[in-house]
């Protein structure tokens, strides 16, 4: 697999019943297939594991590809605005399924890398139309959690995201 910062290669392209199209890539500009595995889920395909990028290996790439690629004729930044509230709903839903106690390490590992994603994203100054930790995370779920590691991310996150 090609190493961050590279372009994609399309392995394959599944159609859906209603003329859906599905790139399958070999790689994704922005991830490390260690990243990839982390950050997506896994689902079995023509005798492989494929992986789904989530919401929040979506906003990681898309704000690779703004920081690293030209953007004539591209539209990685209005992409990248799109899944802010997109990436907040998703982190919601886990947070609302993961409703026990105990430690949610997935939604965990996901939560922090978005924080890191977020950070990254302000601290380059992109034009995205927000620059408070509200509307990129859940905050309210956060901080009511039954999970006290997702009560200590929230209670841990900087004032200021820069």
């Amino acid at each position: 697999m090609p190493t961050k910062g590279r372009m994609r290669l399309v392995a394959d392209v599944l159609s859906g019943p209603d003329e859906q199209i599905a790139e399958i890539l070999q790689s994704v500009n922005g991830l490390s297939a260690d990243e990839i595995e982390a950050h997506a889920i896994p689902i079995p395909y023509k005798g492989k594991q494929l992986y789904v990028l989530t919401p929040i290996a979506l906003f990681q790439a898309k704000l690779a590809n703004v920081c690293s690629l030209p953007q004539e004729a591209r539209q990685d930044l209005k992409h990248l605005q799109l899944l802010v509230p997109v990436a907040k709903y998703f982190l919601r839903e886990l947070l609302e399924a993961a409703k026990s106690p105990e430690r949610p390490a997935q939604v965990i590992r996901w939560l922090g890398q978005h924080v890191e994603n977020i950070r990254q994203a302000v601290g380059t100054d992109l034009l995205l139309s927000t620059k408070e930790w509200q509307d990129f995370l859940p905050i309210s779920e956060m901080s009511a959690h039954p999970s006290e590691a997702v009560v200590n991310l929230y209670k841990h996150l900087p004032v200021e995201l820069r």
